[in-house]
């Protein structure tokens, strides 16, 4: 049986380069990267999982764009021409 993960964010902390929207913060206190839920994927024995590009970002969706550029595991649906406009990305 395939186990697939159906809503994950990931993302990089808050930087100059790269705000959050006002008002907005993650809900863990620590940033979770796509390296370290790839690792979190693998032990708990989750093939699959939807990355949605967590609302805080505003309309940003590269980070979770680039998980999916450098992973051979990876898969995006959506709108991909201007990289802000995407529905999800599979894992």
């Amino acid at each position: 049986m395939m186990i697939m993960d159906a809503g994950v964010h990931v993302w990089r902390p808050q930087a100059p380069d790269r705000p959050w929207m006002p008002g907005r913060k993650a809900h863990l206190p620590e940033p979770l990267t796509y390296e370290k839920f790839s690792a979190m994927m693998k032990e708990a024995g989750v093939e699959h999982a939807i990355l949605v590009p967590p609302s805080w970002e505003g309309d940003r969706v590269d980070y979770s764009l680039s998980g999916a550029e450098i992973s051979q595991s990876l898969r995006c649906y959506g709108t991909l021409s201007d990289r802000k406009t995407v529905g999800a990305c599979q894992a």
